[in-house]
């Protein structure tokens, strides 16, 4: 499932580099849907509380962190508010942009996103020490603690979260708005 996993996130990422959906590569909407059915028919069968399911709810948590909001976009916006030098994505266009501090407690994207980020969190807490050197877990903790520091500058340092039984109501309001 991991494998399956690595190649929806490539696609996310190359409609990221992109800006929008290239040829042949399908829609976030198709992407959200193929995720959904992932955890409908694969990750929902793994027992509750084993690394694997943790190890893939993890990578799941992180594509959809990723279908949110685009991560090196963020990060050089969170970089520019900072005033710290941005030299982990190659873009000069992130560092013109700003954080739309007003805007980002209604932004449904964000909003979402900062879901998953709690998510991965909890997930990587529990993971034992001999797993965390997964390929995946730092580009996890990396994107999750981006959307926390935007959040902080933004002022709202804290939030109320919904308990999530099940992601498939987030999944659905994330393809209706796109």
């Amino acid at each position: 499932m991991i494998v399956i996993l690595e190649g929806i996130q490539s696609l996310v990422s190359k409609h990221n580099q992109a800006g929008g959906p290239p040829f042949g590569i399908p829609s976030n909407m198709n992407i959200i849907q193929t995720l959904g059915l992932l955890d409908d028919h694969q990750l929902c069968r793994l027992p509750t509380n084993s690394v694997e399911k943790m190890e893939v709810s993890l990578h799941w948590h992180t594509i959809y962190l990723d279908l949110a909001v685009n991560l090196a976009l963020l990060c050089g916006q969170v970089c520019h508010e900072c005033e710290v030098e941005q030299i982990l994505f190659n873009g000069t266009r992130i560092l013109t942009e700003r954080i739309d501090k007003a805007g980002w407690p209604s932004n449904i994207h964000l909003r979402i996103a900062l879901l998953h980020a709690i998510s991965i969190r909890e997930i990587v807490e529990n993971l034992p020490l001999n797993r965390l050197h997964a390929l995946h877990v730092p580009a996890a903790i990396f994107g999750a603690a981006t959307v926390f520091s935007g959040h902080l500058i933004c002022d709202k340092a804290e939030v109320r979260v919904p308990s999530i039984g099940n992601w498939k109501h987030l999944m659905e309001m994330q393809q209706r708005v796109g």
